[in-house]
């Protein structure tokens, strides 16, 4: 594959001092025009036709260039460039600004959803835990022993506790030590 054999050649350097004319008219610049859209309309209704002019163009076009270019001739157009990356520099600025308050209000709603969460789901631990005690206060209240985790056991007899009964029952113990401390404590004295 020889690629370099295809090209075609170039003119001799003795033809270039011929045609400085043809060159000068050749490096004339025109400003390229292009329509600004906006996608904003057709984001809206897709359907609708957008118009070539919705905005109008916020920079002035620098003056036509005519005839051969001249440092003199560029002047014009850089001043328009200059203008336009300043003012790109500035909306860029803008835009980082914009762009840093949105992403510190992102991470503080993210921050406060996450602390909801976990407060929510202490609530619900506690919600359960509690549901938990109730159900093991009623079996404790309908004799049904404690069992190995949820599943119930089949009761043995259900029954109330009178507590009347439990009080009277302590007390009774309670007074026969009592009494049996007493007459220790007399043997002792008699001593």
């Amino acid at each position: 594959m020889d690629v370099l054999g295809d090209l075609e050649e170039l003119p001799d350097a003795e033809s270039d001092e011929d045609d400085e004319p043809e060159q000068a008219s050749r490096h004339e610049r025109t400003p390229i025009e292009t329509s600004h859209r906006s996608a904003s309309g057709w984001d809206i209704d897709p359907h609708t036709p957008v118009a070539d002019n919705d905005h109008p163009d916020p920079f002035s076009k620098p003056p036509p260039i005519s005839g051969p270019l001249t440092p003199a001739k560029t002047i014009p157009h850089l001043t328009s460039f200059r203008s336009c990356t300043s003012s790109l520099v500035s909306s860029l600025g803008t835009i980082s600004e914009q762009t840093q308050v949105t992403g510190a209000a992102t991470t503080e709603a993210g921050r406060k959803i996450r602390a909801l969460k976990n407060k929510i789901g202490t609530w619900r631990i506690e919600l359960d835990n509690a549901e938990l005690s109730r159900l093991k206060v009623e079996r404790w209240e309908a004799g049904i022993p404690e069992g190995d985790g949820d599943v119930p056991q089949s009761p043995v007899i259900p029954r109330r506790i009178d507590g009347r009964k439990l009080v009277a029952e302590h007390l009774r113990l309670f007074e026969i030590s009592v009494a049996e401390a007493t007459r220790k404590t007399q043997l002792i004295m008699a001593m």
